[in-house]
């Protein structure tokens, strides 16, 4: 049997496979460059340039040395420039409507690549021999995505997943050594990630105890008879055995991966505290119709909260002063200083006109109801994590497959028992057929023909209409007569 023939390349995977081949891994920013514009150029075949990005790591991973590192890196600053071309807030004073065009008509291309390149680029140099060379690098390309809002949150969240998550024992404590040396950026781009769910610790009891008493406030609500009356009270040892474990885990260094199709790990669940018992399927899917239904609203929320967190980065610091100042008076029943006074005209005149019409109310309700739909999102995902510990990750397929192929005294299920089950089952109603006198063993050709309809011929046939008209058979039309007697 011959094999399965692969599947072709497309034609601008393969053109851009050629080109990135062609640059060395030292190659210019200008060259890199020129690349990038090409990229950007191309941005409708979003698909076919992803698809050669993808086999360029491939190709890169099978080398195994240290050129594979350095076109790993080499790739990831492609990326980067194909991310940063074109971005209005990096423009400055050099910003257009015509930049603003092409950076709007290149959003979807940004997506693409995001989501199906840089996320593997990142893992890979993390595992790379390069890491250690590239985390100054890749630090100042991750601020660039967040400070200029190169793409969503959650593809900015899983970009940072996949480089901290990958970063050996002795890297993550330098980087978490430096990160606790900087002093903390009160900058309102920090405003604008949104809140990490999978990094967050136990939830706090006068957290929860809150989120009970301030109840729904975007027509979504959690059903509170499902939701145990709090999980991390009836797992008090939980998060302390996360903790050993994770030290423990954390003691081995990484392997080295040669591929990056697989780079998760496996994990040990600890269920004390919770009481094994039966979970009814319904109870998974309205946990899960609850995630899905207010992650609609957290969507929402979150290109709002984006708008109004951007705005408010454009506030002179001169503005903040002054209102602190203002605010603080009022507070103090002292004598206010006037606006014009505090601030200058000059200030007052560049106000964004953003900023200007924003109804501070609104947008302060946008924020409480994105705050409240992550809430009641990390509640419902505490229950779903609830009922996977209680019905120890057991969903009934056990028990289905061996009430179809047996095995109910807890035996191995095995289909030859079914097949057995049925011919015996068959040759008993043979039998009682052959008593009652039925002729059981009919000859197969018999009841072919049996089946078979003799089929009449069609009256134009020859030979069916009686008389025929030269042996045909059959009278001929009177139109196909002329046409005869005509000729």
């Amino acid at each position: 049997m011959s094999a399965e023939p692969t599947k072709q390349p497309s034609l601008y995977a393969r053109k851009l496979l050629q080109k990135i081949s062609a640059l060395s891994p030292s190659a210019s920013t200008e060259s890199r460059q020129t690349l990038a514009n090409w990229i950007v150029f191309n941005r409708k075949k979003a698909d076919g340039l992803s698809e050669g990005i993808l086999l360029s790591i491939g190709k890169a991973l099978e080398q195994q040395d240290e050129q594979s590192s350095a076109r790993i890196l080499l790739l990831l600053r492609i990326v980067h420039q194909v991310f940063m071309l074109n971005c209005p807030l990096a423009a400055g004073d050099d910003n257009s409507a015509d930049i603003e065009d092409k950076w709007e008509k290149s959003a979807q291309l940004r997506q693409k690549i995001a989501e199906s390149n840089a996320v593997l680029l990142l893992k890979a140099l993390a595992n790379s021999s390069m890491r250690s060379e590239g985390q100054a690098e890749v630090d100042n390309m991750m601020d660039a995505w967040t400070k200029y809002n190169i793409f969503g949150p959650t593809l900015l969240d899983e970009c940072k997943k996949g480089w901290t998550n990958n970063v050996p024992k002795d890297d993550a404590a330098d980087s978490q050594e430096m990160d606790a040396d900087k002093p903390p950026e009160s900058t309102a781009e920090s405003a604008k990630s949104e809140p990490d769910d999978s990094a967050e610790g136990p939830v706090e009891l006068a957290a929860s105890s809150k989120l009970d008493a301030e109840g729904s406030s975007i027509g979504m609500p959690v059903d509170a008879g499902k939701i145990p009356e709090d999980p991390v009270k009836n797992t008090p040892t939980v998060a302390a055995k996360a903790d050993a474990s994770s030290e423990a885990a954390s003691e081995d260094a990484a392997p080295k991966r040669g591929s990056f199709a697989n780079l998760g790990a496996d994990a040990e669940i600890d269920y004390d505290g919770v009481d094994e018992a039966k979970v009814e399927p319904q109870e998974f899917l309205d946990a899960v119709k609850v995630i899905s239904s207010i992650q609609i609203a957290r969507d929402i929320g979150s290109d709002a909260t984006m708008s109004i967190s951007s705005v408010l980065s454009g506030i002179p610091p001169e503005v903040s002063v002054a209102c602190s100042k203002i605010l603080d008076q009022k507070s103090k029943g002292e004598a206010q200083t006037p606006v014009q006074d505090a601030i200058s005209g000059d200030v007052l005149a560049n106000l964004p006109s953003e900023l200007l019409d924003m109804d501070l109310k609104r947008a302060r309700q946008t924020i409480q109801s994105y705050r409240e739909a992550i809430r009641q999102q990390r509640r419902a995902r505490l229950h779903c994590l609830h009922l996977l510990m209680q019905s120890r990750c057991s969903f009934g397929s056990l028990d289905a497959a061996r009430a179809f192929c047996g095995g109910e005294d807890g035996g191995e299920v095995d289909m030859n028992s079914v097949l057995r089950k049925l011919d015996s089952r068959r040759v008993a109603l043979t039998d009682a057929m052959a008593l009652e006198g039925l002729d059981v063993e009919e000859d197969d050709a018999e009841e072919e023909r049996r089946m078979e309809r003799d089929l009449k011929l069609p009256t134009w046939f020859p030979g069916q209409g009686g008389q025929g008209t030269e042996g045909m058979g059959m009278e001929q039309p009177a139109a196909k007569k002329a046409k005869f007697e005509n000729i």
